[in-house]
Formats: structure tokens, sequence, C-alpha cells
């Protein structure tokens, strides 16, 4: 087998999720929060309609074609996600019924979520800096595997939730920090 050389290491850490978070605009930030949280999502349309999510159960129903591997699947919405879902619904609800979508601007939803990142969290940045910028949405896909595994849910579940159907693949997005490394050193010290 040949030597991969094009894998992507990159994630972000918790201070720079933050800063993203802050420099976006308010109407986009629960899309954010969401992709973090959904890492089987796709990037290229992550936005659901508002029938995918089942608020009962606490669940994101994907369609094909809407998750990275483009198989169904389902993704729980833990705690300030689920909050979040149903505030995103009464929004829509009260001001927006006509909206099929769980994220909108004005009633639309919102595409491109990438580019949108890309140009909020860099303003000024065109061309090739842009697409560079819009590289880094896929960063939150394997940010969102590693906070999983930090948080002690099963690696097999993790997969499940992700949709990564190997080992190996899994492996390339739980990726270890130095931060990790520090925080993993043993107390005692060899004499």
């Amino acid at each position: 087998m040949l030597e991969e050389n094009n894998v992507r290491k990159g994630f972000f850490e918790h201070d720079e999720y933050l800063r993203m978070n802050r420099a976006l605009p308010e109407d986009v930030r629960p899309l954010l929060v969401f992709c973090l949280s959904h890492p089987a999502v796709e990037g290229r349309d992550p936005v659901p309609a508002m029938g995918q999510v089942d608020l009962s159960e606490r669940l994101v129903r994907l369609h094909p074609g809407t998750t990275k591997n483009d198989e169904p699947g389902s993704s729980p919405s833990p705690g300030e996600v689920h909050e979040m879902l149903e505030a995103q619904k009464r929004t829509r609800d009260a001001e927006f019924p006509h909206c099929e979508f769980v994220f909108s601007r004005d009633g639309r939803p919102i595409r491109e979520f990438p580019q949108v990142l890309g140009s909020s969290v860099y303003p000024g940045k065109t061309g090739q800096q842009l697409r560079r910028c819009i590289q880094m949405f896929h960063d939150l896909r394997r940010t969102g595997v590693r906070n999983l595994i930090r948080a002690g849910v099963p690696e097999k579940t993790a997969m499940a939730i992700s949709g990564h159907k190997t080992r190996s693949v899994f492996d390339r997005y739980n990726i270890v920090s130095e931060g990790d490394l520090k925080e993993r050193r043993p107390s005692w010290q060899p004499t």
C-alpha cells in the first residue's frame, strides 16, 4: 500500500473555537455549535430540515448525501445542543413558519456555511487565502470526534455518531495533541 501524505491534522482547541464563535454573526453561531456536535454532517450542506430533528428523542436523523460517508444515520443532541435546537425551532415557528430548515437567515437556509465561516473569521481574505480558511470547516469534524472520545464516549459509539466505517480512518480523526500528552503523563518518576 502507498503511504498517504495528504492526511490533514487540524482541529480546534477550545479557545480557538470560542474565538471563532465570537467572530461569527449571531444567526450563524448555532450552526457552528451544531456542526461541532454532529461530526457526521457534511460541510457542503450542513443545514438539516426541521423534519430531521426529533426533539423528543434528542436525535438528528441525517439523510443520505448529508453525511460525510453519504449514508443515513442519526446523531444525538446532548444538553446545550438540544436546548439550542429547541430555541431554533421556536424562532423558526414564530418568525418563519414556512421555512423547513432548522438554521436560516430571514427564512432562507444558510447555504455554503464553510464560506460564511471563513469570511467571518478571516475578514478581508480572498482567493487562495479564503479557500484555506474554508478548509478549516473540516477541522470541526476532527474536533467533534476528538471531543466525543475526550468525553468518554466509547469508540464504537463515536464511530457510529461520526459515520466512520473503518478504524484506520477514525484514528486519523482522533488526534492526540501535546496537551493530551501532558495531561496523561504519569505522576510517578523513574528512579
